[in-house]
C-alpha cells in the first residue's frame, strides 16, 4: 500500500497495486483518487522509488534529450564511438532514454569530447532500431 502524492503534496490515492505490465500507475489496479487512503497526512508513508538498469546508457554534455552518448560498464562511464553509428542506434539510445524519436545524429565535436581517462565501451554499434538496450546491438 503506497500513497501518490500531487504539486500541493496532498495524498491522492492509496491502495494501488499494480502488476507491473501497466504504462502508468492511473491504471494500476486500486489506482481511484476517491477512495479512501490510509496514508498520514503528513506524508510519513509517501513512497519512493529507485530504478536501476542494467544497462545503463546516458547522453553526456547536453541536455536529457541530447549529447554525447556513455555506457556504464565495469563500474565506470565510458563513451561510445561514432564508427558506423547511425540512427538506427540513436533511435535505440533515445528509446531506452525515453527520449522520443531521433531527430539526428550530433556531429561529433556538438559536445565535449571524453576524456583520456575513459574507456571507449562500443565501437562500430549495428542496431536494428527496435532493440530495446543499446548494449545487446551487434557491435565490436
Amino acid at each position: 500500500m503506497f500513497g501518490i502524492a500531487d504539486q500541493e503534496r496532498s495524498i491522492v490515492t492509496g491502495n494501488v497495486g499494480c502488476t507491473g505490465h501497466e504504462t502508468t500507475l492511473l491504471v494500476c489496479p486500486g489506482f481511484d483518487p476517491n477512495a479512501p487512503t490510509q496514508c498520514a497526512s503528513d506524508h510519513t508513508k509517501d513512497v519512493g522509488v529507485i530504478c536501476f538498469s542494467i544497462y545503463p546508457v546516458r547522453l553526456s554534455d547536453g541536455t536529457a534529450s541530447s549529447g554525447h552518448v556513455e555506457k556504464f560498464f565495469n563500474e565506470r562511464w565510458g563513451t561510445v564511438c561514432d564508427d558506423s553509428f547511425d540512427t538506427l542506434d540513436g533511435q535505440v539510445v533515445c528509446s531506452q532514454l525515453k527520449q522520443g524519436t531521433i531527430s539526428r545524429i550530433a556531429n561529433p565535436m556538438e559536445f565535449p569530447v571524453g576524456t583520456d581517462d575513459q574507456p571507449i565501451w562500443l565501437d562500430e554499434v549495428q542496431c536494428m532500431g527496435d532493440e530495446r538496450w543499446l548494449s545487446t546491438c551487434p557491435w565490436r
